[in-house]
């Protein structure tokens, strides 16, 4: 992987990514990462950084990125040992996943422990701060609405810990709790 730049733009999938990316000025200073699949963003960002997943998502988005001209030279990175897997990480695993829940919970049962993990946006956050990021943007990661709303349950019980990371987000319940992006705290 070619030298990180100071600071990343995580794109999620939500759909407000394309319009978060959008308010974000001067992008190129940036480097990106995706997570998940499904995202608009996976056929927009010019240059990416990284891939990020819990689930195999891998080989789909390095066809639909090369389908488009677009860079497949990135890193490929996850929890998971996956084919096509550059860095994995099996320590970013969250306490307890729901596929392994004996019984199996429902979506919003506050006993199920998978909402700990705060949803592949977590994941793709203790990615970049393992990457040495200085400052990080997250784009299309609201959490809350639908199943995802469940996950807020990760992020407000680290809470603490992330209000001492250097991330900002830029809609939804994640930038009520970590604070919006701006260009005055990029350039603190």
């Amino acid at each position: 992987m070619s030298q990180v730049k100071r600071f990343l733009i995580i794109a999620g999938a939500a759909p407000c990514v394309l319009e978060d990316l959008e308010k974000i000025s001067s992008r190129e200073r940036f480097d990106f990462m995706l997570i998940g699949a499904g995202s608009p963003a996976a056929e927009t960002i010019p240059v990416l950084k990284c891939h990020v997943s819990h689930e195999n998502d891998f080989p789909a988005i390095r066809e639909l990125r090369k389908l488009r001209g677009l860079n497949t030279d990135y890193l490929a990175i996850s929890n998971n040992v996956y084919e096509g897997v550059d860095c994995v990480y099996p320590e970013f695993t969250p306490p307890t996943c729901a596929r392994e829940c004996r019984p199996r919970l429902g979506s919003r049962d506050p006993r199920n422990h998978h909402h700990y993990s705060g949803s592949s946006a977590m994941l793709g956050l203790k990615v970049a701060l393992r990457l040495g990021y200085r400052k990080i943007v997250l784009a299309g990661v609201p959490i809350d609405e639908g199943r995802y709303a469940a996950f807020q349950v990760g992020w407000c019980w680290i809470a603490d810990l992330l209000r001492c990371c250097p991330v900002r987000s830029m809609s939804g319940f994640t930038r009520e709790l970590l604070g919006p992006y701006t260009e005055d705290w990029l350039n603190e």
